[in-house]
């Protein structure tokens, strides 16, 4: 009997056992899935998507999140986001990270430059925790942080930021896997990042090429005015110089013509030289009138019939 119930027990807790790996294992898949679709389903900015994931990854893995996205160029900080259900803790987290340091890169050898060569972290100790996130040795992280994984969040072989999940209570240490899925997770992020940026990156040479494409439009609307003004003046002055052709020489060697015909009636003593002389004015007339027509052409607005 005794046997039998040791076996019995061995039996029950060896499915206990089991059923708690498989509890395990679908909550990590759940998790896994939500984040994928909710980066495959929300195209809001960068800062949504890192509240959300960072909310997430605490209701899923711990106690609350931290979620440190790095400028483009790595040499600053551009969003710290935290996670966590007691609103007076999410907002201390928050004094405790708003008094973090310039968020410049951080030195070679320390546990945050471990993380800003890719590395992965996990621990117990809160102050390694305060140091991953360039905290001041003035802030105490105790009380708060017990237990944390902090892995980098990186892609394409670049780290982008951080994401630390962390307990608070101290009997509650993260268990054999949970540091991979972390680094899952992680890695999700930085593929999302990127993928942001690269939209911003689009979105911004869209508006670079609306704004040549429209300055171009306005540089044709100028080019087009001005052609027209200077149409309009060069009308304008073939019309004036056609006018005072007409009104001036033409009609001094019209009048000269004239008073030579008069001349030679009157008078027979040159007759014939007069007579060539009227004849070369009426042709000076003539290629007048023809000068005259060549600057002012016909009007062409109407067609050309």
């Amino acid at each position: 009997v005794l046997t039998h119930a040791d076996i019995t027990e061995s039996v029950y807790s060896r499915r206990t056992a089991e059923a708690a790996l498989a509890a395990s294992a679908q909550a990590r898949t759940v998790l896994l899935r939500r984040i994928s679709d909710l980066l495959a389903t929300d195209r809001g900015s960068l800062l949504a998507k890192a509240e959300q994931i960072a909310e997430v990854a605490a209701a899923g893995l711990g106690d609350g999140a931290l979620l440190r996205i790095m400028t483009a160029d790595g040499l600053s900080v551009e969003s710290d986001t935290v996670a966590h259900p007691d609103p007076v803790l999410r907002a201390t987290l928050k004094a405790l990270v708003g008094t973090s340091v310039d968020g410049s890169a951080p030195p070679r050898g320390s546990a945050a430059g471990t993380i800003g060569n890719g590395t992965l972290l996990a621990g117990s100790d809160p102050w390694m925790w305060a140091e991953i996130h360039r905290l001041p040795g003035a802030v105490s992280p105790e009380g708060i942080v017990a237990h944390f994984i902090a892995a980098p969040v990186r892609h394409a072989g670049q780290v982008l930021g951080i994401l630390s999940v962390f307990r608070a209570a101290p009997d509650k240490p993260f268990v054999a896997g949970d540091e991979d899925l972390v680094q899952v997770l992680a890695d999700r992020v930085g593929a999302a990042i990127d993928e942001s940026r690269m939209q911003e990156w689009l979105e911004q040479q869209r508006r670079e090429r609306q704004a040549i494409t429209g300055r171009l439009l306005q540089l044709t609307t100028e080019q087009r005015e001005l052609l027209d003004q200077l149409s309009e003046v060069e009308e304008r002055e073939r019309v004036l110089l056609a006018e005072a052709i007409h009104d001036d020489p033409m009609q001094l060697v019209i009048a000269v013509a004239m008073r030579l015909e008069i001349m030679g009636l009157k008078s027979n003593a040159f007759g014939d030289e007069i007579g060539e002389l009227v004849d070369l004015l009426e042709s000076a007339v003539e290629r007048l009138r023809t000068l005259i027509t060549a600057l002012s052409p016909p009007d062409l607005a109407g067609g050309l019939g």
